[in-house]
């Protein structure tokens, strides 16, 4: 019984982390409580374990909960050790030195073009995209020059 207890909490914390993507501006515990079907409480005993762990952070102003530095830790770690980044990164360089305009990799996730690796140029105006900002497929040149290449099926 306990090991089922702890599976669902497990769940429902993931559930949690996976909400913040969908309203990057945050939640409040009654609105996000609603959203995902969960009591107040149990929702508001997660964000509170969440803070502590620094994975969120409170807007005491709003009273709303947001990503902490710990989720973006996590999403740097994973996007800098990503296969293709080690690959395409020395070409990017490569690339951005002989244009000197900032350059982005981008890859499709969930239906989104998410910029995976950026290197910046010398230019004083510079693009103000960061890694692990996930874009419509239909918005900005990096999802055109990405639909561009998709075959024709897709």
């Amino acid at each position: 019984m306990a090991e089922k207890r702890k599976n669902i909490n497990i769940r429902r914390t993931a559930q949690i982390l996976k909400a913040f993507s969908e309203k990057p501006k945050g939640w409040g515990v009654t609105e996000l409580s609603s959203h995902l079907g969960l009591a107040k409480s149990v929702t508001h005993g997660i964000l509170r374990a969440l803070l502590e762990e620094g994975l969120l952070k409170k807007d005491k102003d709003k009273e709303i909960y947001i990503c902490g530095k710990e989720i973006l830790k996590l999403a740097l770690f994973f996007y800098s050790n990503m296969e293709i980044t080690k690959i395409a990164r020395p070409r990017i360089k490569k690339l951005v030195k002989k244009i000197n305009e900032t350059a982005l990799l981008v890859q499709c996730i969930d239906n989104k073009i998410v910029v995976i690796d950026k290197t910046v140029g010398d230019k004083p105006l510079q693009l103000g995209l960061r890694i692990g900002v996930g874009l419509p497929l239909l918005r900005g040149v990096a999802s055109k020059i990405f639909l561009a290449f998709l075959p024709d099926e897709k």
